[in-house]
């Protein structure tokens, strides 16, 4: 229930992503909203180009986004782009980009470059409530 309260200031948002892009960023972005079966991390229906999905990141993140390069525990650098309301967040990582997330990604499918589509709390410990794994396609 306090997901979903927390997700209902999400729904306006949701009726400016179905413009005129394609449909599968239109179905990324709906399904990372909505989330699916109640879980954290989910793996996206859809795939993207890499065209498609800085396309789709950067209607997930609105306008006047927060863009950061912060380094990993590794020292690799990671793109992340929050909207200003931190609410929604936009995440290409070294190991996203190389498909390690072996404890995420189901057997079969480890090995795959994504991205991050990610819905985060309005509170200032910034926790991920959704993220959904969006492979890239050639």
């Amino acid at each position: 229930m306090v997901r979903l309260i927390e997700l209902s200031s999400e729904l306006e948002f949701k009726l400016d992503i179905l413009g005129d892009e394609s449909p599968r960023i239109a179905e990324v972005l709906m399904e990372t909203i909505l989330g699916v079966g109640g879980k954290r991390d989910i793996i996206s229906n859809a795939s993207l180009t890499q065209n498609e999905a800085l396309d789709a990141g950067i209607k997930w993140v609105g306008e006047n986004p927060i863009d950061e390069m912060k380094k990993d525990r590794n020292g690799r650098l990671n793109g992340i782009i929050t909207s200003a309301n931190q609410r929604r967040q936009f995440r290409i990582d070294y190991g996203s980009i190389n498909g390690d997330h072996p404890q995420v990604i189901p057997l079969g499918q480890s090995g795959k470059e994504h991205v991050h589509f990610e819905v985060r709390t309005n509170s200032n410990s910034g926790k991920v409530l959704i993220n959904n794994h969006v492979f890239l396609r050639k």
